[in-house]
């Protein structure tokens, strides 16, 4: 996420190793994420020289939930019957959480 909003707030091609001493991370755990990034078209990779990354959409059409699918281990449901009640809690948290997420845009996380 922080590194969406500081692709957000930047507004320029920004290198691997810039996003992630903004952000304190690995650069090894960070080439991972902006794999992922890359793979569902949120952020674009400009090679060269003077490349970096870029939002691939303008940030106002880029929510939350779609940064978090990106980048989300899918959650492995259970088959076993004796679970249905504690999958289908689970289920109605998972559509309230993504419906919440869904509603806010990267634009409005990188505002503050």
């Amino acid at each position: 996420m922080r590194i969406m909003i500081d692709l957000a707030q930047q507004g320029e091609r920004t290198s691997l190793k810039q996003l992630a001493e903004h952000q304190d991370i690995n650069q090894k755990y960070g080439e991972l994420v902006v794999a992922d990034l890359i793979r569902a078209e949120l952020i674009k990779s400009i090679r060269g020289r003077r490349g970096g990354y870029l939002l691939g959409k303008p940030a106002g059409q880029i929510t939350l939930g779609d940064i978090v699918r990106a980048v989300n281990i899918p959650h492995a449901k259970s088959e076993d019957p004796r679970d249905a009640a504690i999958e289908k809690a689970f289920e109605r948290a998972r559509t309230a959480m993504w419906e919440a997420l869904d509603e806010v845009t990267l634009a409005d996380a990188a505002r503050g």
